[in-house]
């Protein structure tokens, strides 16, 4: 065990873990590390019970699950920076509501071709392709640009961290995120071949410069699914749809898959990932 006190683990831990965060997350683990610190005096604190109360505190699923993934992190250093002895697991308390939040819907490509059947305007036709083939988040599709597309047209790269002349740049979750090209699937190469002979470097390929404008159009669309997705499917269901899809029907690696998601963890990709039941019986008929 440690003798140094919790403030210093934090600071110490914080500045390991800014040098691969963007922006945007330095301060959401800023903010969840300070919550942590305003509610736990020692490393002795860092208890199952005591931290599930910290989690649980209060704030919405996402945020109690944002926390529950800082303070994981954050246990997980201290073991292996040995100032804990062994990992400490926590858990969200989930009320019934959040229960009925968490009922993922995903479609599948079947299904897609039907949606895609009933949209006449190709720019949104384009943009769903994207979403249930790469998994893109709708953040990076509205700001989506030529200059992502590298190796001849291969893959594509996420985030503009070397691109500071723009006013408008975006940051990608981390940096790892930026640094892992991923392979643009040949069902939507031509897509961004377009995109590339069409579009300025620096333009946004797709022409949204609002997210809330663009899952507000795609909702629109979503309403001629069929139930039950047409009442809640949304459009962070794509990122779902994709993993699962490619799990489920092409049968590509889980590997191929983290890294299509730009996952650090395999565990991460597997919570996005939603069994097929069609797909479970082919894979023991053959």
């Amino acid at each position: 065990m440690s003798n140094l006190s919790l403030e210093i683990l934090s600071k110490n831990y914080l500045k390991y873990k800014s040098r691969y965060l963007a922006e945007n997350s330095k301060r959401a683990y800023d903010q969840n590390m300070r919550f942590l610190l305003d509610r736990c005096d020692s490393i002795d604190d860092l208890k199952r019970k005591k931290l599930n109360k910290v989690i649980n505190e209060s704030g919405r699923l996402k945020t109690k699950n944002l926390r529950k993934a800082v303070i994981d992190n954050f246990i997980e250093w201290c073991v292996k920076e040995k100032h804990m002895e062994e990992p400490v697991e926590t858990e969200v308390y989930k009320t019934r509501a959040e229960k009925h939040e968490t009922n993922i819907l995903t479609m599948n490509e079947r299904q897609l071709q039907m949606l895609l059947a009933g949209v006449n305007n190709g720019l949104i036709r384009d943009i769903i392709n994207v979403g249930f083939y790469m998994g893109l988040r709708i953040s990076e599709i509205v700001h989506c640009r030529p200059a992502w597309v590298v190796n001849d047209g291969h893959f594509l790269r996420v985030g503009d961290l070397y691109m500071w002349n723009l006013e408008d740049e975006f940051h990608p979750k981390s940096q790892k995120e930026h640094d892992t090209p991923i392979a643009i699937p040949s069902k939507v190469k031509r897509i961004f071949e377009r995109g590339v002979r069409t579009t300025e470097k620096y333009g946004r390929m797709f022409g949204y410069n609002s997210d809330s404008t663009l899952r507000q159009h795609l909702k629109s669309h979503f309403a001629a699914l069929p139930k039950p997705l047409c009442d809640n499917f949304t459009a962070h269901h794509m990122r779902h749809s994709c993993i699962s899809y490619w799990l489920n029907e092409q049968r590509v690696p889980v590997q191929e898959v983290q890294r299509l998601a730009r996952h650090a963890r395999m565990e991460t990709t597997m919570r996005y990932y939603h069994p097929d039941n069609e797909a479970h019986l082919d894979a023991f008929s053959g």
